[in-house]
């Protein structure tokens, strides 16, 4: 077992090269024979990335919701099997209520896109038909490179996939640019519409 010796008061760290549930254990020495021990379990989790799919015990699905939304993982209302992050659009939430897929640090790889793979596609379960969707991928170390996208759902109470074609923003946006990295992902449900606990 690997370990680290440390004097009193002295701060250790540790860079885990993979992900996963790991036995961290303590051994406190006096000047004499004396030990005492302190193990501790811990998940070391990879950062999220695409395709974003909520069965990965070993990555963190931290959510980062802002403006009044409220993301769970929970299990999905069709398949048991499956796991899918339900947003609530809480009573009271902003018109630009929305969710950041993972931190504000965004993915662990750039999202691939390009002059000829300009389409980023979302299953969403929607309460109703014709509830505006807006999804906007960006550059996390800058806000000001960004593009977003807006559909409106289709059917009510079931699985569909909703495609966001970045070659065609929303207008009085940016446009998509092969020159900037978008590594940070935020979708909106009921955008422009103040929350109301049901979609």
């Amino acid at each position: 077992e690997p370990y680290t010796s440390a004097l009193p008061g002295q701060v250790i760290t540790h860079n885990y090269l993979n992900a996963g549930t790991y036995v961290v254990k303590v051994i406190a020495l006096s000047g004499g024979s004396e030990t005492t021990q302190y193990t501790d379990t811990i998940q070391v989790s990879k950062q999220i990335d695409l395709p974003v799919t909520f069965e990965d015990p070993n990555t963190n699905y931290t959510m980062s919701d802002f403006g009044g939304d409220a993301s769970t993982l929970t299990v999905d209302p069709v398949n048991s099997n499956n796991h899918v992050m339900k947003v609530v659009k809480t009573a009271g939430a902003q018109t630009w209520a929305g969710t950041t897929m993972g931190t504000p640090v965004g993915f662990a790889t750039p999202i691939p896109l390009s002059t000829t793979r300009t389409k980023m596609t979302v299953q969403v379960y929607s309460p109703a038909a014709g509830i505006p969707v807006l999804l906007k991928v960006e550059d996390h170390n800058n806000g000001n490179n960004y593009v977003q996208v807006l559909v409106n759902t289709t059917l009510a109470n079931q699985w569909e996939t909703l495609t966001f074609d970045f070659s065609q923003p929303q207008a009085g946006t940016p446009a998509w640019s092969a020159s900037n990295t978008y590594d940070k992902c935020s979708i909106f449900f009921d955008f422009n519409n103040a929350g109301s606990n049901n979609k």
